[in-house]
């Protein structure tokens, strides 16, 4: 079969369309994927930032404590993205020990009625991240895989 002048072009065109649209989305992916590297470090310090914003409003913390949760947070932020690493393999069992740990040492630098406040922050932040059965990030998702029977 012989092709016509029009649709060797029509097909050239089409083709160096389609390889356009593949070089983009790569590139689109790639500096995708490079941003979102670059972002991670930053999300662990934003991650700090929120959650001593967030026990601030909701436990009225003085600026003293204010420093010395932030100070805490600050400390324990290596040993907890460590665990956080480490929970695919693990199911979610170190990082809720690390948490009961930095709790426990959150909660004595806080008044009686700012502990009350803070086990029912806890609480909530417990069955959020663990609430898939207690499998935590290990286990059965939004997507609904499972890895462990």
């Amino acid at each position: 079969m012989v092709m016509r002048p029009k649709g060797k072009a029509i097909l050239v065109l089409s083709a160096v369309f389609l390889l356009g649209a593949v070089a983009g989305a790569g590139t689109v992916f790639a500096l995708h994927m490079k941003e979102q590297s670059t972002d991670e470090a930053r999300d662990w310090s934003r991650h700090a930032e929120m959650r001593l914003d967030a026990l601030s409003r909701a436990l009225d913390l003085s600026d003293a404590q204010r420093a010395q949760v932030g100070a805490l947070l600050d400390e324990q932020a290596p040993e907890r993205r460590a665990e956080l690493e480490r929970i695919m393999a693990d199911c979610g069992e170190p990082l809720r020990e690390h948490k009961a740990r930095l709790d426990a040492a959150i909660r004595k630098l806080l008044t009686p009625a700012q502990q009350e406040k803070f086990d029912q922050l806890a609480k909530r932040q417990e069955e959020r991240i663990f609430r898939f059965g207690g499998r935590g990030f290990g286990g059965r998702g939004r997507h609904g895989w499972n890895r462990h029977p």
